[in-house]
């Protein structure tokens, strides 16, 4: 996908436009240096956008820079991509020390979590031999373990890859310390609509990837419009839709890779409630645009951020009992993920069962 992004989808970019070309900007300097970049300041005050590269050299680090980043991030010091999030633009610890200790402690915290979260799932008899493994359970448990589910996709994220990967490039390979920013920059529970979830909070891997992916169908509308064109929301309803079916396309085939064969064939009888959890997305974002918004506008403040927040609540959690299903169904909640259990060996001092199967 991030090939077909960078080397096929930008022959059809429009010059000028904000698909055009990306360019690398670099941070002036420091405030505390006596320079722009305060949190207040402007983009413009903190940031110098670069001339494209002239020489090979240039052209090719640009290439490899540019393939590699799926945020935004640079592998340059002080440089990020102009298409960058804020907080991806914004994040910059003042040295490796900070970054170490920042690093180290999320690695920390996301060990003990999953480890915590790990010995909850495994202790559970599941039940393997029906499709509703967990949207079947009762409605406390059924929302617990479905609370649980990204939870457990949040630490395992943090742990596998994302943290050890950043302390082997900044520490070891001592790439500048703003190349590896954390997985989420926001809280993902202070969201107060689904489109500042999956656009902001949650993680913003893939989210060029997939907008740029979803480009195609943009020229195919436009096509077949001609003189009478789609409405803005029919334009924007399908282009959320391209970009969670590829989405989905992406967790299925990342999940199944890692997959053992036995479970794998059960994911795949029930594939279906990945794909209605991914592709009843854009609904979701249509119905907060046309129902949930206009009738919250004229609220106080307060209770228009509570019933705003209270929606994606309902609604995360409500489709998070299929995704829930699914995980279940793969196994991914009845085996172990750690070799080191402190939270086991907590369990066994005070007389319980190991949560290691023989």
């Amino acid at each position: 996908m991030r090939i077909l992004d960078v080397c096929i989808i930008g022959f059809w970019d429009e010059e000028g436009s904000k698909q055009a070309v990306p360019r690398w900007r670099r941070r002036k300097q420091r405030a505390d240096d006596g320079g722009g970049g305060g949190n207040g300041d402007s983009d413009e005050a903190k940031f110098i956008t670069l001339p494209l590269p002239s020489t090979w050299q240039g052209r090719l680090a640009y290439t490899v820079d540019s393939l590699l980043s799926f945020r935004g991030s640079s592998l340059f010091k002080d440089c990020s991509w102009d298409w960058a999030p804020r907080a991806v633009r914004d994040y910059n610890p003042p040295n490796r020390a900070a970054y170490f200790r920042s690093a180290l402690g999320n690695l920390i915290i996301a060990y003990v979590l999953l480890d915590l979260i790990d010995n909850i799932l495994v202790r559970r008899q599941w039940n393997l031999g029906t499709p509703y493994p967990v949207s079947s359970l009762p409605a406390l448990p059924q929302l617990f373990y479905t609370l649980l589910t990204p939870a457990f996709a949040y630490t395992g994220n943090v742990l596998a890859w994302e943290q050890p990967m950043g302390l082997i490039l900044v520490m070891i390979l001592r790439f500048p310390v703003n190349s590896c920013p954390p997985l989420h920059l926001y809280n993902p529970l202070e969201a107060t609509s689904l489109a500042e979830l999956w656009g902001y909070k949650w993680h913003t891997l893939w989210r060029r990837t997939f907008d740029r992916m979803s480009l195609p169908a943009l020229w195919a509308m436009d096509r077949l419009g001609g003189d009478r064109p789609f409405s803005a929301r029919t334009i924007k309803f399908v282009r959320a839709f391209v970009i969670f079916a590829f989405s989905a396309l992406l967790h299925v085939g990342v999940t199944f890779s890692v997959t053992p064969k036995s479970a794998a064939t059960r994911g795949i009888a029930n594939i279906a409630w990945v794909l209605v959890f991914f592709l009843a997305q854009p609904f979701g974002l249509l119905f907060e645009n046309t129902v949930v918004h206009p009738n919250t506008e004229t609220l106080p403040k307060r209770w228009k951020g509570i019933l705003r927040r209270s929606f994606v609540w309902v609604w995360m959690v409500w489709l998070g009992r299929l995704n829930a299903n699914w995980f279940a169904l793969l196994d991914g909640f009845g085996k172990r993920r750690l070799d080191f259990s402190p939270v086991d060996m907590i369990m066994r001092t005070l007389g319980y069962q190991s949560s290691f199967k023989s």
